[in-house]
């Protein structure tokens, strides 16, 4: 079993609704990826292009 294993026996056992389970599994990564994507976009050499929404174009057509 691994930590969210753990974790959802845990959030049962304290009563939690199995449906808020997702909820609670992102807020203890949220930190780890907001520090990640800080990391990338101010220390890395740009690998990914970010794109701003001017540059995105929608078509009616499908």
């Amino acid at each position: 079993m691994n930590i969210d294993g753990a974790n959802a026996g845990i959030l049962s056992d304290l009563g939690f609704d199995w449906k808020v389970g997702t909820g609670i599994f992102m807020m203890g990564r949220l930190p780890g990826i907001i520090s990640h994507v800080f990391e990338e976009q101010t220390v890395e050499t740009p690998f990914r292009k970010l794109i701003d929404t001017e540059e995105i174009h929608y078509s009616e057509k499908g």
